[in-house]
């Protein structure tokens, strides 16, 4: 029996992206699609053999409605906007999607029942 020898070669290239995304969850290929549809060279870097394999992967499949978020800020503009283009994504994908909406309400476990006030922290989405 020979033994082979074998020899590679490898030639260094560089490659310049516009974005590198570290992570393959939900809001990294949410970016690098977002991203590529504008035109920009992305990469993907994802340490798990698969995408989506961990929060974002095994939700519950509930779009965010921000009603934690608060009014005015950054993060419950970006939320909304969020919401309206995920509609048109689903319509465009043939995804089914079903917009029901949420009624949040806030109290304390210890709320008198004979108060007639209503105090609650109601938020429709």
């Amino acid at each position: 029996m020979s033994k082979t020898s074998t020899t590679t070669t490898t030639t260094t290239t560089t490659t310049t992206y516009d974005l590198v995304i570290i992570g393959g969850g939900i809001v990294g290929l949410s970016t690098l699609r977002a991203a590529t549809l504008q035109g920009w060279k992305c990469a993907l870097i994802e340490s798990e053999s698969h995408l989506l394999s961990h929060a974002s992967g095994s939700n519950s499949g509930i779009a965010c409605t921000g009603v934690d978020a608060t009014p005015g800020t950054l993060e419950r503009a970006l939320i909304r906007d969020s919401i309206s283009q995920i509609r048109g994504y689903c319509r465009e994908m043939h995804i089914p999607m079903r917009p029901c909406g949420s009624l949040v309400c806030s109290s304390t476990w210890d709320d008198d029942d004979d108060d007639d006030d209503n105090d609650n922290d109601c938020n429709h989405t």
